[in-house]
Parts: C-alpha cells; sequence; structure tokens
C-alpha cells in the first residue's frame, strides 16, 4: 500500500453506548510523508451526529505477539466528537513484523472505556428514622 493508504475495520461499539461506533484505521505504510516506513494508527468516533457532544474516554491500541502478549501498546485519554480522529500511535515497519502472526496476519486490538468529564452525582431525599422507643429495665 501506498503511503496515505489505510484499512478500516468494521465499526465497533460497546453496551455502554449504544449510539457511539468507532473504526480503527491502519496505515500500513504511514499516513503523512513523514510516516513512510512506519504502521499508523488512529481511532475515529463516527456514531454521534451532534458535534457539540464530547466523548471523553481512555483507550488502548495495541498488538499480540506470536506468544498472545501484549506488545507496541499506546494508551490515552482523549474527547472526541464525530469524525474526529486521535491517537496517532506508531510504530515501525520493521517493529510491526515481531507481532505477525504465523500467517502473516496482524491482530490489532482496541479497547476503550468511556469517562466522565462531570462525575453524575445521585442525590436522594433524606429520610429521618424514628427515634426507638428505649425500655428501661
Amino acid at each position: 500500500m501506498r503511503n496515505g493508504d489505510n484499512l478500516i475495520n468494521k465499526p465497533f461499539g460497546c453496551l455502554e453506548g449504544t449510539t457511539i461506533a468507532w473504526e480503527l484505521h491502519v496505515y500500513p505504510n504511514g499516513k503523512g510523508i513523514t510516516d513512510i516506513g512506519c504502521v499508523s494508527f488512529f481511532l475515529q468516533q463516527t456514531g454521534l451526529q451532534d458535534s457539540k457532544n464530547l466523548i471523553l474516554v481512555e483507550f488502548q491500541i495495541y498488538t499480540l505477539d506470536v506468544n498472545s502478549a501484549k506488545v507496541h501498546m499506546y494508551k490515552n485519554i482523549n474527547r472526541f466528537i464525530n469524525q474526529q480522529e486521535h491517537g496517532l500511535y506508531q510504530i515501525t515497519q520493521n517493529y510491526a513484523m515481531t507481532a505477525l502472526k504465523n500467517d502473516g496476519s496482524l491482530l490489532v486490538i482496541c479497547e476503550i472505556e468511556y469517562s466522565s468529564p462531570k462525575p453524575k452525582i445521585s442525590v436522594e431525599q433524606e429520610v429521618k428514622a424514628e427515634p426507638l422507643d428505649e425500655k428501661n429495665e
């Protein structure tokens, strides 16, 4: 593939955010002209149509070696809006070769955890307990 050409996985999501979809973009020969010789990875949020909605997520992108150990890990916390890419994660093509499976494929894993910039607090009405009758014996 040429520099700038990319592969995109099928959109994925999770139960916590059913209207939010994600795509992982992989550029086998780098995204930009200065990235030639690298494999570049980007995460893109594609579900929400309202660009005012920001989603704060912690995500990690990594590959597994032939022994299924995590290698080439990239971890970040970022705010996403619709169609915005984040997380330029690059490894050299030679380094990526260490994670190739026996059939020549490269397994890339992306884990996403939703965070909230403003925690929601639930406040319940205070219920006063009735005083207990004390019996003196």
